[in-house]
């Protein structure tokens, strides 16, 4: 079985996982990064889940 690992470079708004997801690419809360879309992006927890969410105004 092939297990798949998201990169942080192709994440957009509204992608959710578990913590443990977020964490094997790097991501912790309330980390910012940009996707290779040039999107600048937070990850925040929303029902247990985290979540990535657009910064606005940036």
């Amino acid at each position: 079985m092939v297990k798949l690992r998201p990169n942080k470079m192709n994440l957009e708004e509204g992608y959710t996982a578990p913590p443990t997801v977020f964490k094997n690419m790097g991501l912790y809360l309330d980390d910012v990064f940009e996707n290779r879309k040039g999107q600048t992006l937070t990850v925040k927890e929303e029902d247990g889940e985290w979540r990535v969410l657009s910064v606005k105004g940036k």
